[in-house]
């Protein structure tokens, strides 16, 4: 899982070349890490009329960071595995590491991997 799409970020990067998700919302983490992603590339998801918001709400819902239990439970619900997370989002985001039980395993001038410890 990521962070739904925020194409206000676009206008935070002075010049190219943009990251990816900053470009578009795209199915890039899917492609790239063999994995499937709880919401991604939702301007297809719409062309082919798959029923998308519900996800993007629950995923904005995750990110606000509002009831810890709840939360939790979504993460383990939707067997959610990783969260990959650009670090120009994370002024955004206040992750409970303990609470969310997530555990860094990689982490880059970009982006932080944590795994969703059961």
């Amino acid at each position: 899982m990521t962070t739904p799409y925020d194409s206000y970020l676009k206008k935070s990067y002075p010049s190219t070349p943009l990251p990816l998700y900053v470009y578009e919302t795209t199915s890039y983490l899917a492609a790239y890490g063999q994995q499937p992603v709880f919401m991604a590339d939702e301007m297809n998801l719409e062309n082919s009329a798959y029923p998308w918001q519900e996800r993007r709400l629950a995923s904005e819902n995750f990110f606000a960071q509002k009831d810890e239990f709840q939360d939790r439970g979504f993460l383990v619900n939707n067997q959610i595995d990783y969260l990959y997370l650009p670090k120009a989002h994370l002024k955004n985001i206040n992750l409970d590491l303990e609470k969310m039980f997530l555990l860094n395993i990689y982490e880059n001038p970009e982006i932080i991997i944590y795994t969703v410890q059961r």
